[in-house]
């Protein structure tokens, strides 16, 4: 059976059994749906508990997903567990939740609530960030350019704490956003920025001289956040850029 063969049956079966409910029949929307990669991965059985959040936000939100061998899975409910390193997939036909096959994600986005914003997550090697994952580890993009800068949306264990639960003392662990900021230098050099300081993002680019030292002073940027270290990468894009 061909894709359009399939499609007019599946189409046919919403018809009669009343799942198309007041709307016209969509058959681009159902060949669409066909065409689209499969999503691979296992399905979660089990919930972790601990004080504080594992995910980098909480709920779900509609992204899209790039595959390593092309093509694109769109508008699908996703979460990222930072604790994990994992991208959770809810497949609305089970009510799954599917910890999708990090092998086959090239990249993927998300929308922020509340805002217009959609930030992108991709994968690089794990000789970047010191996972040792052999998949690789996903790493939100906040500026692509001659300098590119990264970072992983990294959650650690960093305690415990008893907490009292139905009536019982429980000890949970305790969760906290540790980010790791990632840089990759022209030529596909990478290194990590250990602390957010000036000097410190400084002495990673020793090619700007005191170039770089004076503008971020101009600027007023102490780079001490990450907002700050994003204009920071801006300004170092831009002094290259000047001298090429």
């Amino acid at each position: 059976m061909t894709k359009y063969s399939l499609a007019i049956a599946i189409l046919s079966i919403k018809l009669s059994t009343g799942i198309v409910y007041g709307q016209s029949a969509d058959i681009n929307g159902v060949i669409k749906d066909l065409n689209e990669p499969v999503l691979y991965g296992e399905v979660l059985n089990h919930h972790f508990q601990a004080v504080g959040s594992q995910f980098f936000i909480d709920g779900w939100s509609e992204g899209n997903i790039y595959h390593e061998k092309g093509g694109v899975s769109r508008n699908k409910m996703l979460q990222y567990n930072g604790y994990k390193d994992q991208l959770y997939w809810l497949n609305p036909s089970t009510g799954d939740i599917v910890i999708l096959d990090k092998n086959l994600v090239r990249k993927f986005t998300i929308k922020m609530p509340l805002t217009a914003d959609t930030v992108t997550f991709r994968k690089i090697e794990p000789v970047r960030t010191n996972n040792h994952d052999p998949a690789g580890s996903f790493v939100q993009v906040l500026v692509e350019d001659e300098i590119s800068l990264y970072v992983m949306r990294k959650i650690d264990n960093t305690g415990e704490r008893t907490i009292v639960q139905n009536e019982r003392r429980v000890t949970l662990p305790v969760l906290e956003p540790r980010p790791v900021y990632i840089i990759r230098h022209p030529g596909n050099r990478y290194t990590n920025l250990h602390r957010m300081r000036r000097q410190s993002f400084i002495n990673l680019f020793p090619e700007t001289g005191n170039r770089l030292r004076d503008a971020l002073q101009e600027k007023r940027n102490r780079v001490r956040n990450e907002k700050e270290l994003i204009e920071a990468v801006v300004i170092a894009n831009q002094i290259i850029k000047n001298e090429q």
